[in-house]
C-alpha cells in the first residue's frame, strides 16, 4: 500500500513539496509529466438490492 510520509507533508507545508527527497514518485510523475496511474482496489461490498436498502426489520 502506498504511503505518504510525514516528512514529505512537513516539506510541502514549508513550500518544498517538489524538491523534497520524500516526495512520492506518483505525485512527482503527475507534477512533472502530467502522467497518472488509476487507483485500483478490490470490490469489498456488493451492490445491495432495493429490499436490502429499505428493509427496516431486525434479523
Amino acid at each position: 500500500m502506498p504511503i505518504v510520509s510525514r516528512s514529505w507533508i512537513r516539506d510541502a507545508q514549508n513550500g518544498l513539496a517538489q524538491t523534497s527527497p520524500h516526495a512520492p514518485k506518483p505525485w512527482l510523475d503527475w507534477i512533472n509529466k502530467r502522467k497518472y496511474d488509476r487507483l485500483v482496489t478490490e470490490r469489498t461490498v456488493g451492490i445491495r438490492s432495493t429490499k436490502d436498502q429499505t428493509d427496516l426489520s431486525t434479523d
